[in-house]
């Protein structure tokens, strides 16, 4: 390995003299995997946001080396996902590929950032941030052959782990050396690497300074990556692929690593990102997603490390993945080599070319040159350079049908209230005039939709369609479709159509003792099934018996009184398949 980055630390910074006692307590760090120069992985950037990155002013620089990072992952078929630690750790961003659109306003990636802000009590815990991180990588959706790097950035030593009783962290330790600290982390850095992840461990601010204190922290740091406790390796440039620690007391070099870790990993690559306009927003671009197929044809041939096929080849073919990017990458033992490079975009049904722009390292876009569905990349691909294209590509295609249906929901009551609809039928464009729409209806407990009738949209798409609904029923509108025209339907409406109930009493002004019949019905017909007698006691409505419907669907119920208290009366038949709860006129009792 080539070991530790120590940046602004004395050159002659080689080991820490320990004893072996102290030795002895610290679990052996296992090998740490090299990892290999292919762009396109998948990351942990696991972020301290422990009480003392605020008291050290280290919160801006964090914040903006991981921006920097992320900016350098950018459209590289990359995935990131971020996790914050103090005490305890979350993950804010699971395995995500970095994309324009996640770094820009409102991407996951950005706003997990805006959030980044330290915590108001003191501790570390890199168990808890490394186990998140290891929890992030099990449970996103597998990518096979992808290598797994976790990056954490810390400003001290872990004084706090997790409680294996309760999983909740323990209290926080008086010494940030302890063992029953750092171990547990070591134990989750060593299953990560074992399973063939990369560790580089990153320690920030005045604790990684050249003082002896300092230095110790610097071996717990190393720990998690490969050393032995007590060695520090001399200071060797940044190498993507074997560094396992970075030391920046100063963090005057923070962004410029983490730059460079993905300069170095993605070098000599080349990504395209299929952006695409669509039926829906014919004139805005998005991400085009996956399953669009591009061959990119280089010469000098050869030298290919994704995808590898067949590594002397002049072409190879890769598929966008659900970022809309397809990844391609050469290596060439020479210090410097450059090869020219076209792309062939199989054009998806309905889609044709429009423009491509493309950068080096981030730097500033230039215009391809485009013929039909093909591509040259400006300055050709090589050594030192991270190409990064964008492809926009227009929908050319039948354009999709919108349409609205008011009201979504109303309850109407069994042959009584006539609802009116109106609607608006439109495309991304403009209004759909003069076109017929077709209302639809799906009764309660229908399985097949039944056309009720036509109308012609105005010049503005409108259309209005009244119905008087028997039981509950689903509404939509639809539109066939034209040739620029696909087929379209609004949402469902509902319209909840009540039981019409009604009610009686046989006799009004009786003494307490007399039996009063009340008596109704209901429609549509309910026979046999069971209405409620409710009277109204404290403001709340309380069943009191219930009644039966006959063949005819009526009721009558008797009741005795048995208070002198005039109380409102009221039947109810519950809701069933057909139709909605339906409820009775309110009568008030005298009782003499």
């Amino acid at each position: 390995m080539a070991g530790t980055v120590t940046l602004g630390l004395a050159a002659s910074l080689l080991a820490v003299t320990t004893s072996a006692e102290a030795v002895n307590q610290f679990t052996t760090p296992v090998a740490n995997p090299d990892l290999p120069v292919a762009c396109g992985l998948d990351v942990v950037l696991a972020l301290d946001q422990s009480k003392s990155i605020a008291t050290s002013n280290a919160a801006v620089q964090v914040k903006s080396a991981a921006a920097t990072f992320l900016e350098a992952f950018q459209d590289t078929s990359t995935r990131v996902g971020l996790v914050k630690f103090s005490t305890g750790a979350s993950a804010s961003v699971p395995l995500t590929y970095v994309t324009t659109a996640s770094n820009g306003a409102g991407g996951v990636h950005k706003a997990a950032l805006d959030t980044y802000a330290p915590a108001t009590t003191q501790g570390t815990n890199w168990e808890a941030a490394i186990k998140t991180a290891r929890i992030e990588f099990a449970t996103a959706p597998a990518r096979p052959g992808v290598h797994q790097l976790l990056v954490m950035i810390t400003d001290g030593s872990a004084n706090v782990a997790i409680d294996p009783g309760t999983g909740q962290p323990t209290p926080l330790f008086p010494n940030d050396q302890d063992p029953a600290a750092i171990n547990p982390a070591i134990d989750q850095a060593n299953t990560f690497k074992l399973a063939g992840g990369h560790v580089l461990a990153v320690g920030v601010g005045a604790a990684f300074d050249n003082s002896a204190p300092g230095q110790t922290r610097q071996s717990l740091l190393q720990h998690l990556s490969e050393y032995p406790f007590g060695q520090i390796s001399p200071t060797t440039a940044f190498s993507a692929t074997t560094t396992d620690t970075v030391l920046d007391p100063a963090l005057t070099n923070l962004k410029a690593n983490l730059k460079a870790l993905a300069s170095q990993v993605c070098d000599g690559s080349l990504s395209v990102t299929q952006l695409a306009t669509s039926p829906s927003a014919p004139n805005t671009y998005g991400n085009g997603g996956s399953g669009w197929s591009l061959t990119t044809t280089v010469s000098p041939v050869g030298d290919w490390t994704a995808p590898t096929v067949d590594p002397t080849a002049a072409s190879e073919v890769a598929a966008s993945n659900s970022a809309g990017t397809s990844l391609f990458q050469w290596s060439n033992a020479a210090p410097s080599w450059t090869k020219t490079a076209e792309v062939a975009v199989a054009m998806k049904a309905n889609y044709s070319l429009d423009h491509v722009t493309c950068n080096v390292n981030n730097g500033a876009n230039a215009t391809a040159t485009v013929v039909g569905s093909s591509f040259t990349v400006p300055g050709g691909v090589g050594a030192g350079k991270v190409v990064a294209c964008t492809v926009y590509t227009k929908y050319t295609g039948p354009l999709v049908s919108l349409l609205t249906l008011n009201p979504r929901a109303k309850i109407a009551t069994y042959g009584a209230t006539t609802t009116v609809f109106t609607g608006i039928a439109r495309d991304p464009i403009g209004a759909l005039k003069g076109k017929t729409i077709t209302l639809q209806a799906l009764p309660a407990g229908g399985k097949t939709w039944l056309a009720l009738g036509h109308r012609t949209s105005t010049t503005l798409g409108a259309y209005a369609f009244s119905v008087k609904p028997l039981s509950n029923t689903y509404y939509r509108v639809t539109y066939a479709g034209d040739a620029g025209h696909l087929v379209g339907y609004s949402a469902n409406s509902v319209i909840r159509v009540a039981d019409k109930v009604a009610l009686k009493v046989s006799r009004n002004g009786v003494v307490k003792g007399t039996k009063v019949t009340f008596t109704g019905a209901v429609a549509p017909n309910k026979r046999g099934a069971k209405v409620y007698l409710q009277r109204l006691v404290s403001g709340r409505w309380k069943n009191v018996t219930t009644g039966v419907l006959s063949a005819r669907s009526t009721f009558a119920i008797v009741w005795k009184t048995d208070s002198r208290v005039d109380f409102k009366w009221r039947v109810v038949k519950v809701a069933d398949v057909r139709n909605y709860t339906g409820i009775s006129n309110v009568i008030l009792l005298k009782v003499i």
